[in-house]
């Protein structure tokens, strides 16, 4: 019977005697099942390949690396943080230091102590983290369409998709929930029906540079259309403040980023925001170099360019980084300067004399006399004029006038319609108006835009402003050819009155010199 001859095994075994060798047939069996259960381990679990199928897991110590070995995904606690909590994230593979543009779950790291945590693809489309058992984060994505896989692509691109061949369907992209990082691939959309904003895109900050949580900064389209890109802080009372806007898009770069152009990064715009794609902006990759913009804890955009030799990044750009390039720092009808100083704009006197003078700006500037326009209420083209502001931020609020093609054209609109307070006009951004209170305007240094190039505002102003200047201009001038006439007139007469002197004295000495010769 089988259990007494187990238990003489047993005592064979307690005695030191040798066991037994199973027969051949039998080692062979054993080392086929040793190898099937390795299989069966190895294809449980991620082993550092491009993708994760359906029913594997991707652990703590294991990372998905991309084709190209750009980016990676793995777990991380971020340098400096608290080294107690751990997230799912896609990371730069070539950086000398951890540089993470994607997290998952933001809000709810995973302990670091725990028994495990994973990530995984479940046999309904979902993509999870896990701690335990315990779901801390998910896409909630779910189809039929089975052989589910989560791929990190060249562009750190993380796509779920299902199904194969033809029937491949794409259920999920990180691309379409952002983080901090804008990357060459994405798009920055904004979608509008009746009004009203359908899909935006949103870049949020972190809260610290060592807590990927959401900070007080996001980055997105203006609501409004005009296809500029801002940064909103979150105020206190939980509202949304403007912080930052870039100026009008100028078929190349934007108005308020006066370095190289954007469009040599391969920044691009296009769409409609009343169309199903929206108005958006794309970022391709132009070259072998890898760019990302962030938006930072501060509140400040930078765009970093990795060096390919030492694994650092370079700041080729960043935005707001002093007072000035804040949003409407001045108020509304100023202008600030490169010394972050504040000025009315022409024709404009400041509100409070008094808090101006003390150095708050916020209630800015109000007109010093009434357009001819307004107060009559019709066109008076001979009655205003425009006071030029040039190389400026242009003012935020502009209304585009798509059908006017010229400058000449832009000035006469402006000039014949009361409600036109300010015109711009340049090849880039056409025709420019503005019927509200010019605000967030900044008066670039000289020589920040490239090759000379800058933008110049035209500002409405009662013509009697510039015509009294011209004739104090006038008047100066012609007091100055008087004065100098007179004195000329004077010097030529003290000379005359010398020479006669001179002459009148060379006469009697002549006289006298001659009764003396006379009387020797």
């Amino acid at each position: 019977p089988p259990r007494p001859l187990l238990l003489r095994s047993h005592k064979r075994a307690e005695r030191g005697l040798a066991r037994p060798q199973p027969p051949l047939m039998a080692r062979a069996t054993s080392a086929a099942l040793a190898l099937l259960i390795f299989l069966l381990c190895r294809h449980a679990h991620a082993d550092a390949g491009t993708t994760l199928s359906q029913g594997q897991s991707l652990a703590g110590n294991e990372k998905l690396l991309s084709a190209n070995g750009a980016f990676s995904l793995s777990f991380f606690s971020p340098r400096g943080g608290d080294g107690s909590r751990v997230y799912l994230g896609v990371m730069f593979a070539r950086a000398a230091e951890p540089t993470v543009p994607w997290v998952a779950n933001r809000d709810a790291p995973v302990r670091a102590m725990a028994p495990s945590y994973s990530a995984t693809v479940t046999d309904s489309g979902d993509l999870r983290v896990l701690e335990g058992e315990r779901v801390v984060w998910r896409t909630n994505t779910t189809s039929s369409a089975g052989n589910f896989t989560l791929t990190i692509q060249d562009t750190g691109n993380l796509v779920l998709a299902g199904g194969s061949g033809a029937q491949a369907v794409q259920l999920w992209q990180s691309f379409d929930h952002p983080a901090d990082t804008f990357l060459p691939g994405m798009n920055i959309t904004l979608a509008r029906r009746g009004g009203a904003v359908v899909r935006q895109t949103l870049f949020r900050s972190w809260r610290s540079p060592d807590d990927p949580a959401p900070g007080n900064f996001t980055l997105g389209q203006d609501p409004l259309g005009s296809a500029q890109l801002f940064i909103w802080r979150r105020g206190q009372d939980g509202k949304d403040v403007t912080h930052w806007r870039s100026g009008q898009w100028a078929k190349g770069s934007f108005v308020g980023i006066p370095y190289r152009p954007l469009n040599l990064y391969g920044f691009q715009l296009s769409g409609d925001p009343s169309q199903s794609n929206g108005l958006f902006y794309t970022f391709q990759r132009f070259n072998s170099s890898q760019y990302r913009f962030v938006l930072q804890p501060n509140g400040t955009e930078t765009c970093y360019q990795l060096v390919d030799a030492t694994g650092a990044w370079e700041v080729v750009w960043s935005q707001p980084t002093m007072p000035c390039q804040a949003y409407n720092t001045c108020g509304p009808n100023a202008e600030c300067s490169a010394a972050d100083h504040c000025t009315c704009l022409r024709g404009f006197e400041p509100k409070s004399e008094e808090e101006y003078s003390n150095g708050v700006w916020t209630q800015g500037c109000v007109r010093s006399s009434q357009l001819t326009c307004s107060e009559r209420n019709v066109s008076m083209s001979g009655s205003d004029a425009f006071a030029v502001l040039s190389g400026v931020k242009l003012p935020d609020l502009a209304a585009w006038e798509s059908a006017v093609i010229s400058a000449d054209a832009c000035r006469q609109w402006c000039l014949a319609n009361c409600t036109c307070n300010a015109y711009s006009y340049s090849g880039g951004t056409g025709c420019l108006t503005w019927a509200h209170e010019l605000v967030d305007v900044y008066q670039f240094p000289s020589g920040q835009f490239p090759n000379g190039q800058g933008f110049d505002l035209h500002i409405k102003v009662p013509a009697s402003l510039l015509d009294s200047g011209s004739k104090r201009r006038t008047r100066i001038i012609v007091s100055v050819v008087i004065v100098l006439a007179v004195v000329l007139a004077a010097c030529g007469f003290l000379l005359w009155k010398c020479r006669r002197r001179i002459r009148g004295a060379d006469l009697k000495i002549s006289a006298i010199c001659r009764q003396i010769s006379s009387s020797t």
